[in-house]
């Protein structure tokens, strides 16, 4: 299982082993360990490998693969998965930018995977060697309209405020079920306040009521007709006294 780590020993080894220094960029030996160990970047570790994700700027995150060759292919996808869901729910990342160097096929095949699309190209990137890369970018937008997970959440949401008798009856919208998901992840991971302010990003064009965060200590949400409540670690739905 993939977790985050402030210590940069491991995937320091994983950088400088000869099948995937070559792609890190520069030359010599790489040491992680004082990027890993800064709290503002985010390393997450698994077996064979995992990612580090410097921040370069607000909310903005440089996304970085090392797998060992034995942990490539469908095992890194699943970790791949994994920590984007980590990125954005539980940090304040909204934007993951990577650089994809010509001929690096795996890294081509992450970007792709994750639903990144490219931004622009570096002829001449000094990072390798003046060889041409391709700058990828995935958004908190794009990965919530891919992850699985933010479906499902959100699905399980509105059965929840089906069961209350507190679901408003407005057509199923998949865009809705995922921005609910989305929030409901982030919720969970004890980001209320991203959790508030995404869901309401989405709801204001797309024509939904917004939400708000009523309390910190419970952490309680008030949505108008009705209260989200976190309680010993599951959501309830408490309505509302007035």
């Amino acid at each position: 299982m993939i977790q985050r780590t402030l210590d940069g020993a491991f995937l320091t080894e994983v950088a400088n082993h000869p099948e995937v220094r070559p792609w890190l960029g520069g030359d010599g030996y790489i040491d992680l360990r004082q990027a890993i160990a800064t709290p503002e970047n985010v390393a997450l570790q698994c077996d064979g490998g995992g990612f580090v994700f410097n921040r370069i700027g607000d909310a903005l995150y440089e996304a970085h693969s090392l797998f060992l060759p034995e942990y490539r292919g469908t095992f890194a996808v699943r970790e791949l998965q994994a920590a984007l869901r980590y990125m954005f729910t539980a940090t304040d990342c909204l934007e993951i930018l990577t650089r994809v160097p010509d001929g690096n096929k795996a890294a081509r095949m992450f970007a792709a995977l994750a639903g990144g699309r490219e931004v622009y190209r570096l002829e001449h990137d000094p990072k390798f060697g003046g060889k041409p890369v391709a700058v990828q970018s995935l958004t908190l937008e794009a990965w919530r309209r891919r992850d699985a997970e933010c479906l499902s959440e959100g699905l399980a949401f509105h059965e929840l405020l089906e069961a209350a008798g507190e679901h408003d009856g407005h057509p199923e919208e998949d865009a809705h079920d995922r921005a609910v998901g989305a929030a409901v992840l982030m919720f969970k991971r004890n980001n209320y306040a991203k959790a508030v302010w995404s869901y309401n990003r989405w709801a204001v064009m797309a024509g939904y009521q917004s939400v708000e965060l009523a309390s910190t200590s419970p952490v309680i949400i008030s949505m108008g007709k009705a209260f989200i409540a976190m309680l010993d670690g599951r959501i309830e739905v408490m309505k509302c006294p007035l």
